[in-house]
């Protein structure tokens, strides 16, 4: 398995459908809006997103119910600090989105993010 995948129970079935997770600010200085796109409109999802380094380590990690608005979520805010509350260094970092709805697993594909000093 990719060192960057979210963690999720074996037993749900993961999806073929399409998502896809892009950021409104790249480089990010201060904070990170995610949004996902997905193929079930008007639908509450949950949705995890994991930002790791480039050694493959997760640095931060939400799950979060999300409302959608037709076929894109409401943002979901990375503040650029780890789980530990700590800011992260500058440099490069993997980012992926996981949704679940009505006990279906998606993921999408992994991109980069720059992080910027401030």
């Amino acid at each position: 398995p990719s060192p960057w995948q979210c963690p999720a129970p074996m037993t749900v079935p993961v999806m073929c459908a399409s998502i896809d997770i892009y950021t409104d600010a790249n480089p990010a200085t201060a904070q990170a809006n995610f949004y996902i796109t997905h193929n079930s409109p008007n639908a509450n999802l949950t949705a995890t997103i994991c930002v790791y380094n480039l050694l493959g380590h997760m640095v931060w990690s939400t799950t979060q119910r999300v409302a959608s608005s037709m076929t894109t979520t409401a943002p979901i805010i990375w503040r650029l600090n780890d789980n530990a509350g700590r800011r992260v260094s500058r440099g490069i970092y993997i980012y992926r989105a996981e949704i679940n709805h009505n006990g279906k697993r998606t993921l999408s594909n992994a991109k980069k993010l720059a992080v910027a000093a401030e």
